[in-house]
């Protein structure tokens, strides 16, 4: 099917959308809130609710053995985290449902042939990146619901069970692993609604940057006066296009800074105590394989943010050379003021930031694995 022009970005992610209606948390146009949805959301509130309570209880009795409390930490780091996005996320549903209707407006889809194939190619990168993620993070899952069977009769997460001498059964280890596909499957999907719209900004500013260079095309056979009227309605377009990615962006990161803020921190603790769990657990136990798999997956998905926020600023300082390499020269003095003036504009790079915290960028990224070896170290001090 040939989709129209105005759909082409919204399609980006489609995949999301339907595995976060599908878990109760997103609500739209095209998928709209049901009674099935509903039940649905009220079955995995009483999972993430039921779940985070009982790595909870299980911690604080065994507060004075650090190894079983290690053993749970980073489960439980990763379902707060999801707790909060989710709940972020539902608050803010109209809010989300409103931007991502702003990706059909003109000024993000006037663009030529070529520059469509921008926006595609952006896209199915996104996408492929999206399944690659969302794999590695079911692997995940998987390893974790295989040690009990790989390695004996044994929790893959420890777990308080009330009216048991909690040792593991069939019934607890089915309802972890239900836990865990609800995790695996819905956290991947929230954290590519971010990277897909960061990505097609990225795709607008490839084709601001391409208008910016092609702004001073000229027809031989028309005055010097037609021309320049034309290069200057060219410019004004070129400027309204860069305010509506720079507004867009703002309010992405209204929406999804607390949440990427919380996802960052609370991962970079969560990095150096899986770091710690591999020093304890025999290479050849399913359990390290499930560590291997999540400390992977864990740095991959902050690394996707900071690729994708750092993809943002390049491209953004791309634009004073984008009207440097067009023809600006030929022009009279008051379109060649109209470039001066982007041009100082545009040396405020596009960034996206967590909370106004740090930077989304590969700077930050560097700092994280910074911070998770230090934090790693002294863990292994506390522990020893």
């Amino acid at each position: 099917m040939t989709l129209n022009q105005n759909e082409l970005q919204y399609t980006i992610i489609n995949t999301e959308r339907r595995i976060l209606w599908a878990n109760g948390v997103y609500t739209g146009k095209q998928y709209p809130r049901s009674i099935t949805n509903k039940t649905v959301t009220i079955i995995n509130t009483i999972l993430t609710f039921t779940f985070l309570t009982s790595m909870l209880i299980k911690m604080i009795l065994t507060k004075d053995d650090l190894g079983v409390v290690f053993e749970i930490i980073h489960m439980f780091i990763t379902e707060v985290v999801w707790a909060l996005k989710a709940c972020y996320f539902v608050l803010t549903t109209k809010q989300f449902n409103a931007l991502e209707e702003s990706l059909k407006d003109p000024v993000f889809n006037e663009f030529t042939r070529d520059q469509k194939n921008l926006v595609s190619q952006q896209i199915n990168k996104t996408k492929r990146i999206g399944n690659i993620f969302r794999n590695m993070s079911l692997t995940t899952c998987a390893c974790y619901i295989l040690c009990p069977i790989l390695d004996g009769d044994v929790w893959a997460i420890p777990l308080w069970i009330p009216f048991t001498d909690g040792d593991p059964t069939i019934y607890y280890q089915l309802y972890e692993s239900i836990c865990f596909l609800s995790l695996a499957s819905a956290h991947p999907s929230f954290d590519m609604l971010v990277i897909g719209f960061l990505n097609i900004m990225a795709a607008q500013l490839d084709i601001l940057n391409d208008n910016l260079m092609n702004s001073t095309d000229r027809n031989e056979d028309e005055d010097f006066e037609v021309q320049e009227a034309k290069i200057k309605s060219r410019l004004r377009k070129c400027v309204i296009h860069h305010l509506a990615i720079v507004r867009f962006l703002s309010k992405l990161e209204r929406l999804f800074s607390f949440g990427i803020v919380m996802q960052i921190i609370l991962s970079t603790i969560a990095i150096c105590v899986v770091g710690l769990q591999f020093l304890r657990v025999s290479l050849y136990s399913g359990t390290f394989l499930g560590i291997m798999f999540y400390f992977w997956t864990m740095v991959i998905e902050i690394g996707l943010y900071c690729w994708a926020g750092q993809n943002i600023i390049t491209k953004s300082t791309h634009i004073t050379t984008a009207c440097y390499t067009s023809n600006w020269y030929n022009c009279s003095t008051s379109t060649k003021k109209m470039f001066f003036i982007i041009m100082e504009r545009s040396k405020h790079e596009i960034i996206f930031r967590g909370a106004n915290f740090f930077d989304i960028s590969l700077t930050t990224f560097v700092m994280i694995l910074r911070k998770s070896y230090s934090y790693f170290a002294v863990l292994v001090q506390v522990y020893k």
